[in-house]
């Protein structure tokens, strides 16, 4: 019912007292509008500054708070987006960095059962009589050199 009057050109609302009672609410929303944009096109649209203000200007007054709001709710919503991103990332990281110590460690083990068997072999070969002649030989022939 509500329909077929609005569509008949009637006005059930007094524009000019909302204009008057909600004039705090639309300056403030003016002020925070100019705060806002160099963020809001910074983060989400990456488009000129003067279409975004020509679609402030062109927003009625009474909208003009809702307008601002919907530019921080949509900044709100890429900052959680880039946080779930980075947050991917770094649990990504995390996940490569102990794949990484995991190798270094296995590595390490390999690395330090070869310097063990090493010195192992090298204690075998100090009590190794046989051993000893054949490196006194070598040691001979070097100096005759």
């Amino acid at each position: 019912m509500l329909d077929e009057y609005y569509y008949a050109g009637v006005s059930f609302i007094d524009k000019e007292r909302y204009l008057r009672f909600f004039e705090p609410n639309i300056e403030a929303s003016k002020l925070s509008f100019q705060q806002e944009k160099g963020k809001y096109i910074a983060e989400i649209e990456k488009t000129n500054i003067k279409e975004t203000e020509e679609a402030f200007e062109k927003t009625p007054d009474l909208e003009k708070a809702f307008f601002v709001a919907q530019m921080g709710w949509r900044l709100a919503e890429s900052a959680k987006k880039s946080e779930e991103i980075a947050l991917k990332k770094a649990a990504e990281m995390e996940a490569k960095l102990k794949e990484l110590e995991s190798e270094k460690e296995a590595a390490w083990k390999i690395k330090q059962k070869r310097a063990s068997e090493q010195e192992g072999a090298r204690l075998r070969n100090l009590m190794d009589p046989k051993h000893i002649r054949k490196r006194l030989r070598q040691a001979k022939k070097r100096r005759k050199k």
